[in-house]
């Protein structure tokens, strides 16, 4: 099992057996990843974890001010409390906007539901929030949810971390846009407030097959 915590105000990761014997322990470098809510053991051992990053008001294409919002990173463990980032899904890459159309990433919300409508929330906040995420080894895909939106995504994990950033690429051939979104229509303009199935999520897993 995994668990997170703070070092002199720094994010620390550490590995468990089951019986209580730490294996491994990884601090993040300031500014590296706000590691928050949860983390999922994959099947070759490595670590998905959610973090928060900040876009700067100078990287943030949208507006002037920095903007804090998700990312989804597999964490590869090494000998002697190290580790490598070796994929990384971020949230900032896959928005869209219809408010400018001379800005980049303008578009018809409704007519792209495997992007994030950058103008439906208040920005400034923590409007992301991811609090839950899981893994499907056999289709390679990942299922996080996020409170404050009140839906749940799937995404490709078996993009790299280039095509991850875009539109084309993995098995699935989209990239890191969304493969399935579900819970808040309102947010893609195709539906409104009585379509709403979700009020701030908590959690989200995939069902095994065998399972009754």
């Amino acid at each position: 099992m995994v668990t997170i915590s703070k070092l002199n105000n720094l994010p620390v990761l550490q590995k468990y057996d089951w019986d209580g014997l730490l294996l491994w322990t990884f601090i993040f470098e300031e500014g590296e990843c706000l590691i928050h809510h949860e983390q999922v053991i994959l099947p070759n051992g490595n670590i998905l974890a959610i973090c928060k990053e900040t876009i700067t008001a100078e990287e943030n294409i949208y507006f002037n001010e920095d903007m804090v919002i998700d990312k989804i990173i597999e964490i590869e463990p090494l000998d002697n409390d190290q580790a490598n980032i070796i994929w990384e899904w971020h949230f900032y890459d896959h928005l869209i906007q219809d408010y400018d159309p001379y800005m980049l990433n303008y578009g018809i919300i409704s007519e792209n539901p495997q992007l994030f409508n950058i103008n439906a929330y208040n920005l400034l906040g923590d409007f992301t929030h991811l609090n839950c995420v899981d893994f499907n080894p056999d289709l390679n895909q990942i299922i996080f949810s996020s409170r404050s939106l009140n839906e749940i995504f799937i995404i490709d994990h078996s993009t790299t971390t280039l095509e991850a950033k875009g539109h084309i690429g993995g098995i699935y051939g989209k990239g890191g846009d969304f493969l399935y979104r579900w819970g808040n229509p309102i947010n893609y303009n195709r539906g409104d407030i009585l379509d709403q199935k979700l009020h701030a999520p908590h959690g989200v897993n995939w069902i095994d097959l065998d399972y009754p």
